[in-house]
């Protein structure tokens, strides 16, 4: 955990000193909606990755079909059946992974707690490795991976201009009426 606490230390200062700062109405925006935007992040992801099994199993049961219409007309079966290779399985993984903390970060989100907005930084790290495992694949390749990397960093750009309001924290309702009685 030390080294994802540096990693968002320094994107921290790259993100809030180096670069230009959002507006306040821009930044209240960002803090009311996040948990809606997490949320429809969440079911966007659930569905690509059930997209992706449904596309895997089709494939599979699309060239059964044309191998056996080969197999009929007595030619060799030249398609390959099975498009459930390893890194269909790792994109999955890490597809739901990352729906995992876009649908966690919800309520932390929403209550404006730092472990909400942890779980929104963790699925856009998950983001930035599911562009990794692209470039392995043969539907992806190094221009996926680009397009994720800059997708990532523009999303980076948005939570990091709203992280402090995670870090610091109002008080509720009831940690004023305690602070009262005492």
């Amino acid at each position: 955990m030390d080294v994802l606490k540096k990693l968002e230390k320094e994107l921290d200062k790259i993100y809030n000193k180096d670069l230009p700062e959002l507006p306040k109405g821009a930044k209240q925006f960002l803090i009311k909606y996040f948990p809606w935007i997490s949320l429809i992040g969440a079911v966007g992801v659930f569905w690509a990755s059930y997209d992706l099994w449904n596309w895997g199993h089709y494939f599979y049961n699309y060239t059964t079909y044309l191998n056996n219409i080969y197999g009929a007309y007595g030619v060799n079966t030249p398609v390959r059946t099975n498009q459930m290779t390893l890194m269909v399985w790792i994109a999955l993984i890490v597809y739901i992974i990352e729906g995992l903390f876009y649908l966690f970060a919800f309520t932390g989100l929403k209550k404006q707690k730092k472990n909400g907005w942890n779980m929104l930084f963790y699925g856009l790290l998950v983001n930035v490795i599911y562009g990794i495992v692209l470039i392995f694949t043969n539907y992806g390749g190094f221009g996926t991976f680009l397009g994720y990397l800059i997708a990532s960093a523009i999303a980076g750009y948005f939570i990091f201009q709203v992280r402090s309001a995670y870090i610091h924290t109002p008080k509720t309702n009831e940690d004023s009426n305690q602070a009262k009685k005492k």
